[in-house]
């Protein structure tokens, strides 16, 4: 197989996102499924002492909303399910939209999400699948080092610790890669989850280094992510600022918390922006790199196949000339 052309597939990656804006829309419904490391500390600080009475007055609150609270939970709860059935669906519309370009037969977003739904139930065995897969890692090795530390075992227990979290990060990656090729199987070959599964360790067990390669180059896109999302941030937060304290000269209180969420709302719009075209990005890339490993297989298996459709063909028996007397 010749060498892979990484940059190349990242520019026509970068082309495809680009000039078919209408693939945000996938990637915008995925990253509201997982919004990844977008947690922002709006608290006042973690050193903050709370006295007894402001934890009295919290659990009396409580005691007296709990229907409320329970109400809550139960709809975010929902939010959360519904954002990530929708999400599954969208990687799976979004997969097949890639596909269906690069085969000139382009898919509006509306048949995307339709074509996507058909995928949803193996994606969602699959991701299930691969999360207790994970999980059972993490429970066989904490279950010694839990015992170790109840019975005091410190140092034991603590290089045990530091052994097991050396031997989960591989566990995360074939995670990874299981997911993201496993993926691409289901939509692209119709699979089953199980045989998309095999298929997916078995396409990185053969091009392991060149995979990883391939999501290093994740790194330094992600921090160049990062980069953009904060020097956003700190223009939007200077202008908000400036707008709360004029509107809590004017208004007071209120004033401040309008121009605040305004600002909150103005700075999670944007961040989903990015984060949709991102997302749109690194699938197509990832589909790009597929098909460069895969297809050489494909093309194997297939002229296999001919080869031994040949061998089983029935050999012709030599034509018997039949000699005329005179």
């Amino acid at each position: 197989m010749p060498p892979i052309n990484y940059i190349e597939i990242l520019k026509r990656a970068w082309n495809m996102t680009w000039h078919n804006r209408h693939l945000w829309w996938f990637g915008l419904l995925i990253a509201l499924a997982s919004p990844g490391s977008m947690n922002f500390n709006l608290g006042s600080g973690g050193n903050e002492k709370i006295d007894d009475a402001k934890i009295q007055k919290i659990s009396d609150f409580m005691v007296q909303n709990m229907h409320w609270i329970i109400a809550g939970a139960i709809v975010l709860m929902a939010l959360l399910i519904i954002l990530v059935v929708i999400g599954i669906i969208a990687r799976a519309g979004l997969i097949k939209s890639i596909d269906s370009f690069c085969k000139n037969k382009p898919l509006g977003f509306k048949m995307g999400m339709r074509e996507g739904k058909r995928y949803f139930g193996k994606l969602f065995l699959l991701g299930i699948s691969i999360f207790f897969l994970v999980l059972s890692s993490i429970i066989v090795l904490a279950v010694p080092i839990i015992f170790l530390i109840f019975t005091k075992a410190y140092a034991l227990g603590i290089f045990l610790g530091i052994l097991a979290f050396l031997i989960l990060i591989p566990v995360f990656i074939l995670a990874v890669f299981l997911k993201e090729f496993g993926n691409l199987y289901i939509v692209l070959g119709d699979l089953s989850a199980w045989n998309s599964l095999e298929k997916a360790y078995e396409l990185f067990r053969k091009n392991l280094l060149a995979s990883i390669v391939m999501w290093l180059f994740f790194i330094p896109i992600g921090f160049i992510l990062m980069l953009a999302i904060i020097a956003i941030l700190i223009p939007l937060a200077i202008i908000f600022i400036a707008i709360g304290f004029g509107l809590y000269f004017a208004a007071g209180t209120p004033g401040a918390i309008i121009a605040a969420a305004v600002g909150a709302i103005c700075f999670l719009a944007i961040v989903l922006a990015l984060r949709s075209v991102y997302e749109t990005f690194a699938q197509t890339a990832w589909y790009l790199f597929f098909l460069e490993i895969a297809k050489p297989k494909i093309e194997e298996r297939v002229l296999e196949e001919i080869l031994e459709k040949k061998e089983e063909l029935p050999t012709p028996e030599p034509v018997k000339t039949i000699g005329i007397e005179k």
